[in-house]
């Protein structure tokens, strides 16, 4: 796992997210993998502390999307709808281990 300056395709961004007209605040990791093409574009070229604005129903398509990335009740997520900001705190990446083969034989050989 990496934190890159700037957010790519496939990463993971860990931010606060607020609906745009309210007062509530949620921490929560979206993962563009989980969105579609056209709305994960959105959030690519994203950097830390930058603003993102974007309609929450529309870019996490279910219920138990929105519960997941704002770590609330699937009950209480089938009312959230509108407008949402999300302040990027950090990006995360992905990245293939190193293969060790070596050290797989000396410790099990």
């Amino acid at each position: 796992m990496t934190n890159p300056d700037i957010c790519e395709d496939g990463d993971s961004i860990f931010g606060t997210f607020s609906p745009v007209e309210g007062d509530s605040e949620h921490q929560g990791l979206l993962e563009l993998n989980m969105l579609d093409k056209k709305e994960a574009k959105k959030f690519i070229g994203a950097k830390s502390a930058d603003e993102i604005i974007f309609d929450i129903k529309k870019t996490l398509k279910s219920d138990s999307l929105i519960s997941q990335v704002l770590g609330i009740d699937i009950k209480e997520a089938d009312s959230i709808a509108g407008d949402y900001k999300l302040v990027v705190k950090n990006i995360n990446r992905k990245v293939k281990g190193r293969n060790q083969s070596g050290i797989f034989r000396q410790a099990f050989w």
